[in-house]
Formats: structure tokens, sequence, C-alpha cells
């Protein structure tokens, strides 16, 4: 079974015609079913336990950049 979607796939996904031939119930149907979901939880887990060390991972991208360079 393929999984990922193609050029020509979203190509296809973009045209209005192939969603003008939805019929209205369905479309009806899946803004209920959205309604009706659960919020989306906040990312993260909550559960920090030391603050982001931006220096570092700065450090770490100008790193691997001049490594993938050089």
């Amino acid at each position: 079974m393929r999984t990922e979607a193609t050029h020509g796939d979203l190509k296809r996904l973009q045209d209005p015609a192939i969603w003008t031939d939805l019929p209205t119930a369905l479309l009806h149907a899946e803004i209920a079913r959205r309604a009706d979901a659960p919020t989306k939880p906040a990312c993260g887990s909550g559960h920090s336990t030391k603050a982001y060390d931006t220096p570092l991972h700065f450090f770490a991208l100008v790193l691997i950049l001049g490594l993938s360079v050089g």
C-alpha cells in the first residue's frame, strides 16, 4: 500500500473541481465531527526540567553547517 503522496497527487488535490464533487452532507458531517472532537492538547509534556540552551543549539547548528560545507 502506498503511503507517500506524489507531486501528481498534490497537484490533483489543488484542482477545485475535485472539491466541488463532494456531497454537501458529507462536508456537514465532517464539520460536525471536528466540532465534537476534543480540543488539541498543548505542545510539550509540561514537565520542563531545564531551560532551552539556545547558545549550545546555535553552536551545534553552525558546527553541522561547517562540517557539511567543508
